[in-house]
């Protein structure tokens, strides 16, 4: 377990580097799987950037949502406080950001699902070494 990196004056968070990768090496297979379909590579920045804006929507809602005795005195405090992003949130978050553009550009099709699929495995197992390695315990105990 590794919470944070401290590279002389400078702290890192584990988690965020490698929620960083995630998003990076996703949006890496999408451009790569769109230059094969003939579609324009610029679109897996856009899905990106989608994906991570309503995913990071969707998780912090989740969490104000299921927490919400917890966070009434304080809302707007904990809507932007560094903690509490849920999974689940963050899936249903950034689906719709996905399926918002797709609708956009003309791309809602069955071929979105094949597009995606590849992106959302790597991109999830990256996430949840960040969790382990951060001591995040979404896998039991410590």
């Amino acid at each position: 377990m590794l919470p944070e990196i401290e590279i002389g004056p400078l702290t890192l968070q584990t988690f965020g580097i490698c929620f960083a990768a995630a998003f990076l090496a996703a949006g890496a297979v999408v451009g790569k799987r769109l230059l094969e379909l003939g579609k324009p590579v610029d679109w897996a920045y856009e899905m990106a950037f989608v994906a991570l804006v309503g995913g990071l929507v969707g998780a912090r809602a989740d969490f104000l949502i299921q927490n919400l005795d917890d966070v009434s005195d304080d809302v707007l405090g904990n809507l932007f406080s560094g903690s509490g992003l849920v999974w689940f949130g963050g899936v249903v978050g950034g689906a719709l950001g996905v399926i918002l553009w797709a609708w956009w550009r003309n791309y809602l099709s069955l071929g979105l699902l094949d597009l995606a699929a590849p992106a959302l495995a790597i991109g999830y197992a990256i996430g949840r070494v960040g969790c382990q390695v951060s001591g995040d315990g979404d896998y039991g105990v410590e």
